[in-house]
């Protein structure tokens, strides 16, 4: 278990949580909008790593949205 440090959309932090990095090679993830229930919070590296690329391929993604990631 990993201590996971949760940023709000202005990079605050929001709550801090114990979750797992898995070494899943496989990306599948879910995105979870403020509001909405937080689904878990074991993810993978490689899917972090997926959405990172995108967020900074696409500056504008999720631009000022509060998200949570999750494993699918």
């Amino acid at each position: 278990m990993t201590n996971v440090l949760i940023l709000d959309a202005n990079g605050q932090l929001a709550r801090n949580t114990t979750g797992a990095f898995l070494r899943d090679p496989d990306i599948r993830y879910r995105i979870t909008q403020k509001g909405e229930p937080f689904k878990g919070h074991d993810v993978s590296l490689n899917s972090l790593s997926d959405l990172i690329v995108k967020l900074a391929a696409d500056p504008a993604l999720h631009l000022r949205k509060s998200i949570g990631v999750s494993a699918a």
